[in-house]
């Protein structure tokens, strides 16, 4: 997959990118979708966005697609092209968490806040829960500083990530919110128990010091 985005990121900077020069790299309709998923991984939504294009000729119901038409819609902020895929894109899915989820930020970056907390809230409750709503929802409530709400989005997805990395990034964002409510003792609680699972992260030990 890296030797093929490489390939189609030559391609594009030649400005030869189209929908037959992207079947011609990549035939296999499986593989294009599974390479589309690397482009917007790498942040090359500019050559994401023609390829889920071609894909959605032969494919007009290929989520990963849709998916990147409302990245790249949000990206360029054309939020009524973005809900418009969305809406599309939802159609199609089995859980909503993601669809939630970017309905959301869509309805965040519109400035409607209640209804960003809804739709986070919404992505959060699905089967299985969309983690990313709960740091966008965490946002919302520090901005309004409710700090007590943000906490409890932030503690609620410790039940879900278990993971060492996710744990690790979940006291630092605990920190963050602990810091900005002003009471920095909670704040370095949450540094250093970040700090004993993983010592080697820079920005941990940076904020000890800082805190």
């Amino acid at each position: 997959p890296r030797l093929a985005t490489g390939l189609l990121w030559a391609i594009h900077k030649a400005k030869a990118l189209d929908a037959a020069s992207f079947k011609r790299v990549v035939p296999h309709p499986a593989i294009r979708t599974e390479l589309l998923g690397w482009l917007v991984r790498a942040g090359l939504l500019s050559v994401a966005a023609p390829a889920a294009r071609e894909i959605l000729e032969d494919d007009p119901t290929n989520r990963a697609a849709l998916f990147v038409l409302v990245e790249k819609a949000f990206a360029e902020k054309d939020y009524a092209g973005a809900e418009k895929s969305l809406v599309f894109l939802a159609a199609k899915l089995e859980s909503q968490g993601a669809a939630s989820y970017w309905r959301g930020r869509i309805a965040k970056a519109t400035r409607r806040e209640d209804e960003a907390v809804k739709a986070y809230r919404e992505a959060l409750g699905a089967q299985p829960p969309f983690i990313g709503a709960a740091f966008e929802l965490e946002r919302v409530y520090v901005s309004r500083r409710q700090f007590r709400e943000a906490i409890d989005v932030l503690e609620s997805v410790s039940l879900v990530d278990t993971s060492p990395a996710g744990r690790v990034n979940l006291h630092v964002r605990l920190a963050a919110v602990w810091e900005d409510s002003g009471d920095l003792v909670l704040a370095r609680r949450e540094l250093e128990r970040a700090r004993r699972l993983d010592a080697g992260r820079a920005d941990v030990a940076w904020a000890l010091v800082r805190v």
